[in-house]
């Protein structure tokens, strides 16, 4: 049958989805916050479900029991927390371990996939919660079958004696138990019965029993033929009517007792549904199940318990149309061997389905109990028998109103408000309480009345703390911030002098600064220009455009800042000045600024080691002796060189008379080179722009 499921899931081009939920501790009720194992599944919005699925002993050092729940809605999501819209109801507040299900929300209030969980792993899982403020139309599965308390082990006994109990399984709880709420040594005791599995075969060979639900799990079958009969493991017992509305996992059947390694394990519980709508309109084939898993069959040894069935909750105003509700226990496994009968395992108990039911509906609703195994050996022309295994007890159908339906909100947090937040300097401001609550300042200020103070004068930003305890002890800090207005200022944007020689890198440091903080972040950006033929681009932030070395500049001054500075790089190059202007041509700055003036200054670059002739630096000649036409260089100076920006000699040629000889630049040079001509005693050099391969 699960094949034939499976083979069908592909046929539909059926999708599932898994409702994911983690492990979460640490609730604070007052502030209505939990920290959560997983943060980065949740989102804003999200709808809930709480859920303690085990017995814990909280802060208070008291008992817990399993099974408290609630709705909520996630607010926040921050450091690892999660904040809440709603209250977090008592007791479940002072469990330290929950478990927090992220509700399915189906879209269009259509289901239309196969909807499952994982298996319930101490922490977390189990439970699908589904959610939805409209009418829902079911059209595919949702199944929790076998999510609930796990397996047991074995209870396998390595010595084959003909000892009726198993030494190692006489302690109150055993190994080969089936889990239940309260399945921990530390807190069994005092806790309620049914709130512990199925048992495990104590005795030789005999028969696990079956794990509760609604109702009580059936007992294992009795120690093997061969010896006289001993006591069966009873089964789990039934949960009381008064704890029906607690979410409880389905307990495990209990493991069948073993000593020929072939032991049969019980079977898993079942899990958790719970969803809230509107009408829930349920289509031909849909099925809602929370079944538990039968056990293990044996050879010559005891077999498992089945699993009691689980919970499913429909909060919904009415459940209609044609649909399966299963919540059934599992069966017990069966035994075989070649001459005594072993102990087959209980029969798990049936679960609880609660529901508001349409009389006319043809909704079937299954909670019955898992049938017991059998046993039978080989040789003996004997009929199959029980051999003392019990089928568990049927389950419930419930359907009483709804105490769970609704959350409680507690409306918004009482908090500080300051009408106005930024004051003239020396000014004074209005705090008041928004909400009802007691208030104790921690920072001074003047009382006006029980919801109103005022500041001291405000010459610098502060903070005003108070503590803000609620009616119910809640207590919470606030505290709210005030600040001077800021006043104007005037932004000094400078540039540095700065000297190099030809073809080194040059620094260029912008200044940005005022003559007291402003009070709040701003931006800008200085734009600065220079000349093209001494300093060129060698950053990311500059450019040549227009005749003219380009940066762009930005810069930022926080709140409590009053200067900043920026750096880019240039590099000299043999040009046609000494010395150029560094000009900041523009500042543009956010509009938030507060600035009202922006003071420019200028700086300046030097070339150093400059040839002198006549008494002065020369970088352009005007001398007849120097022509140059394309390629063609036309002197009569005794030495020509042709170098780059950064002075390297790319070709040289030597006029071995006072006559004008004409020279040519080879076609693979290209881009901005200087030809530079003299003699003895002077230096003269032309830029020119050369593009590779241009022609006379």
């Amino acid at each position: 049958m699960a094949l034939l499921f499976f083979l069908s899931l592909i046929a539909t081009g059926d999708s599932v989805v898994v409702v994911q939920s983690s492990m979460a501790w640490n609730i604070d009720a007052c502030q209505r916050s939990v920290f959560v194992a997983q943060p980065q599944i949740f989102n804003s919005g999200d709808r809930i479900l709480l859920h303690a699925g085990v017995c814990t002993v909280g802060p208070d050092s008291n008992h817990y029991q399993a099974g408290d729940w609630s709705w909520n809605v996630v607010d926040t999501v921050a450091a690892g927390r999660l904040w809440l819209r709603y209250s977090i109801a008592e007791p479940l507040a002072q469990h330290p371990v929950v478990q927090i299900v992220q509700a399915y929300q189906p879209p269009d209030g259509i289901i239309d996939r196969r909807i499952s969980t994982r298996q319930w792993n101490g922490t977390c899982g189990g439970v699908i919660a589904v959610w939805s403020d409209s009418d829902i139309d079911l059209r595919g599965p949702i199944s929790a079958s076998g999510a609930g308390f796990a397996a047991p082990y074995p209870t396998w006994n390595d010595r084959d004696t003909s000892d009726l109990t198993d030494p190692a399984a006489t302690t109150s709880i055993h190994r080969g138990d089936g889990q239940g709420a309260c399945s921990f040594q530390a807190i069994a005791s005092g806790t309620h019965p049914w709130f512990l599995g199925g048992k495990s075969g104590r005795a030789r060979n005999s028969g696990g029993s079956g794990g509760n639900g609604a109702a009580g799990g059936g007992r294992g079958g009795s120690t093997s033929s061969a010896f006289q009969s001993s006591s069966h493991a009873p089964g789990g017992r039934a949960r009381p009517m008064a704890d029906s509305a607690r979410l409880v996992f389905g307990t495990a059947g209990g493991s069948g007792h073993g000593n020929d390694l072939d032991g049969g394990v019980g079977g898993a519980g079942g899990g958790i549904i719970v969803i809230r709508c509107g009408r829930l309109r349920m289509h031909p084939g849909s099925i809602i199940s929370a079944d538990g898993v039968s056990g293990k069959d044996a050879s010559h040894d005891g077999a498992g318990g089945g699993g009691g069935g689980g919970m499913i909750v429909l909060d919904a105003d009415s459940v209609e149309g044609d649909v399966t509700i299963s919540a059934r226990g599992g069966h017990g496994g069966s035994t075989s061997s070649t001459l005594f009968v072993s102990g087959p395992g209980g029969g798990g108990a049936g679960g609880s389905v609660m529901a508001k039911l349409v009389s006319n509906a043809s909704v079937r609703v299954n909670v019955q109990p898992g049938t017991a195994g059998s046993g039978r050996v080989s040789i003996a022309p004997v009929a199959t028998t029980d051999h003392g295994a019990l089928d568990g007890e049927p389950g419930r159908i419930i359907t009483t109103a709804y105490r769970w339906r609704q959350v409680a909100d507690r409306g918004a947090h009482p908090r500080l408000v300051c009408t106005d937040s930024v004051v003239e300097r020396g000014a004074t401001a209005t705090i008041r309480l928004a909400g009802s609550a007691d208030v104790n300042w921690i920072d001074a200020v003047t009382t006006i009345d029980n919801v109103t103070w005022r500041t001291p004068a405000i010459n610098a930003g502060r903070w005003f703390r108070a503590r803000i305890v609620l009616e119910d002890g809640c207590a919470s800090i606030d505290s709210v911030h005030v600040r001077p207005r800021p006043t104007s200022q005037t932004l000094t944007v400078s540039i540095g002098d700065v000297r190099a020689k030809a073809g080194d890198s040059v620094d260029i440091y912008l200044s940005v600064r005022t003559s007291a903080p402003v009070g709040r972040n701003f931006e800008g950006i200085a734009y600065v220009s220079t000349h093209p033929r001494v300093l060129l681009p060698a950053g990311g932030s500059g450019r040549v455009h227009d005749s003219r070395t380009r940066l762009a500049l930005p810069f930022r001054l926080t709140t409590t800042g009053t200067s900043t500075y920026r750096r880019d790089r240039l590099v000299a190059v043999l040009g046609d000045s000494a010395a150029v202007q560094l000009s900041i041509d523009s500042v543009v700055l956010s509009t938030s600024s507060g600035v009202v003036s922006v003071r420019r200054m200028h700086g300046s670059f030097t070339l150093e080691d400059l040839c002198v002739a006549g008494g002065r630096p020369r970088l352009i000649s005007s001398d007849p002796l120097l022509l140059i036409r394309g390629r063609k260089i036309i002197t009569s100076a005794p030495e020509v060189y042709v170098c780059d920006v950064l002075g390297r000699i790319l070709t040289r040629h030597r006029n071995t008379t006072s006559d004008e000889r004409e020279f040519e630049i080879e076609a693979d040079i290209g881009g901005l080179v200087f030809v530079v001509v003299g003699g003895e005693g002077w230096l003269r050099s032309v830029p020119v722009w050369l593009s590779p391969g241009m022609s006379r």
